[in-house]
């Protein structure tokens, strides 16, 4: 049995002669794995471009050491696993993106919204492709424009909103907008967010969600009187946190001291002893 520990060593594994024997080993998952390993040399990779199983092209594909000509014949294979492969691979070129904005399979089209060689004009026909579900690691995308935030901010697809409240380039205004949003998972990123600002902290103050004033209680960025209400919430797991704070003035350890949950009393009394 190929545990995932195996996996990821025959991914890794940089002896050329072991590669070598890995390449031809009888087991499509062994060769699978391999075809993965960022030592492959150019004849290594030439032996796997004829493999017979298509999940070891489709692993080959997504190696950073394809040369162009090589992704050029991958990328027109028939087997959508494969060119799904290729879509995320780090050596696409223009042509090859546009290319692979046009695959008749949504999939293989989702599969380029992490391909960090995306321009801003692949990323408008990815957020706008009527045809198929916009994939939520566009939000993500290093290359993502203000235009695209706005569109995005406004998605319907909840994991879409998700995975952009924990990108660092939301502005303000983006953020006031995901601090109201109807997803607790979207508000309790938001949160945690470097940009967030004393007018966000009092809006997240009342959130209906135990988890998002949870995290809340752990920011650094609380003042005083964010503290004065965490302290008096009626989650004893918020005022567990919050008496952690750096922030805690003389009337926040009072407070806590006569917490009606035993653990937080505790705490603070031993706190107080040091």
């Amino acid at each position: 049995m190929i545990t995932n520990d195996n996996k990821a060593f025959l991914a890794n594994y940089g002896n050329f002669n072991h590669i070598d024997r890995l390449i031809n080993n009888d087991t499509p998952l062994v060769r699978k794995s391999a075809a993965l390993n960022p030592s492959l040399q150019p004849h290594h990779i030439e032996k796997l471009m004829n493999d017979p199983n298509i999940f070891v092209r489709a692993s080959l594909s997504k190696n950073s050491n394809l040369r162009i000509h090589q992704i050029d014949e991958l990328m027109k294979d028939e087997s959508s696993h494969i060119r799904r492969g290729v879509a995320s691979n780090p050596n696409l070129q223009p042509h090859h993106i546009d290319m692979l904005m046009k695959d008749e399979d949504k999939a293989v089209r989702q599969a380029l919204a992490e391909n960090p060689n995306l321009q801003p004009h692949h990323i408008d026909r990815l957020i706008d492709d009527e045809s198929s579900r916009v994939d939520p690691r566009i939000s993500k995308h290093p290359n993502l424009q203000p235009h695209h935030i706005e569109k995005l901010a406004d998605h319907i697809d909840p994991d879409v909103r998700l995975f952009l409240s924990v990108n660092p380039k939301l502005q303000l205004h983006h953020i006031d907008k995901l601090v109201n949003d109807k997803s607790y998972a979207v508000r309790w990123n938001i949160s945690r967010h470097p940009k967030l600002q004393p007018h966000h902290i009092d809006m997240l103050m009342n959130d209906d969600s135990v988890n998002v004033r949870k995290e809340l209680a752990n920011s650094r960025k609380l003042q005083s009187h964010h503290i004065d209400k965490l302290v008096a919430d009626e989650s004893i797991e918020v005022r567990w946190n919050i008496s952690r704070h750096p922030k805690l003035q003389p009337h926040h350890i009072d407070k806590l001291l006569n917490d009606r949950d035993p653990d937080v009393r505790e705490f603070i009394t031993r706190m107080i002893k040091k």
